[in-house]
């Protein structure tokens, strides 16, 4: 299997066991062009192998720090780089857990049962919504039998991505942002789904 030369060793033993934990943090932090595609490579293995079960998966992301300075939104708005060391391909983000954060953002879809696995991730800049993103972490790679995709934030609560969930053979299950006297039929049947 292409991109899994660093598993050829496990995989040769039929994943009698897995490598440690230290070993995938040591091996996926040495890369960065191809993440996705080692990610999905392993994926695939660990899916053939049977060790992950795709019928349920999880989407979440992650704020990530750029490394150096940050640009101060002022300072961006005037198109001023006030010192060197600035990532200005970086932008401001924001979480409820750990306020603004200035640089990118990691979404990933993750295996669910006794061994979690990454399945899927897409990188974008941090002002990227959960809902922009979700077609494009969603299509790519995504092992063959996902049935059901868990989201416990409320941005993917979006009827659009229910429908395309629904296109691509899985259904999106997350909280829903609000109940109204007017709330449609579908969108019940969605809030018992997550209930």
């Amino acid at each position: 299997m292409a991109g899994c030369s660093q598993f050829r060793g496990v995989r040769d033993s039929g994943l009698n066991t897995l490598p440690d934990r230290r070993t995938f943090d040591r091996r996926l932090s040495m890369v960065f062009n191809d993440i996705k595609e080692r990610i999905a490579a392993m994926a695939n293995l660990f899916v053939m192998e049977k060790l992950v079960d795709p019928h349920s998966v999880a989407i979440d992301n992650t704020l990530l720090k750029a490394k150096g300075h940050v640009w101060h939104k002022s300072s961006i708005l005037k198109g001023i780089v006030p010192r060197s060391g600035i990532d200005i391909d970086a932008k401001w983000g924001f979480s409820h857990t750990r306020g603004w954060i200035f640089g990118y953002k990691l979404h990933l879809i993750s295996s669910t049962g006794s061994l979690i696995v990454p399945l899927s991730a897409e990188f974008t800049r941090a002002n990227i919504y959960d809902n922009q993103n979700y077609p494009a972490v969603t299509s790519y790679s995504l092992p063959h039998g996902t049935r059901y995709m868990s989201a416990a934030d409320l941005g993917y609560d979006d009827h659009k991505l229910y429908d395309l969930s629904i296109e691509r053979g899985f259904e999106l299950v997350c909280p829903i942002s609000e109940i109204y006297n007017h709330t449609s039929s579908d969108r019940l049947i969605a809030v018992d789904k997550f209930l």
